[in-house]
């Protein structure tokens, strides 16, 4: 008998998982391995999942202590132009 079952394959370091089959009263429903994540278009396994989970709680609290950005130049993108400010 043949199968066929999705792939995961995490678009940051290539590990691979096969979907798995989640099963709830009556209910059956197939799905990513437990732990991973898709960001946007993009499945991340577990590990990488959790760097990039790390990665953004570091970024949201550096951006709590100093919400304001020193712009020292401002950039005209309609003609590519950067003047000091």
């Amino acid at each position: 008998m043949l199968k066929r079952k999705r792939v995961y394959i995490c678009d940051h370091c290539g590990a691979v998982a096969l979907e798995e089959t989640y099963f709830f009263m009556t209910d059956v429903w197939k799905g990513a391995p437990e732990g991973w994540t898709k960001l946007g278009k993009e499945d991340l396994c577990p590990t990488c999942s959790k760097a990039y989970k790390r990665f953004v709680e570091e970024l949201m609290d550096s951006w709590k202590k100093s919400p304001t950005i020193n712009l020292s130049k401002s950039i005209n993108i309609s003609k590519g132009e950067t003047t000091n400010a």
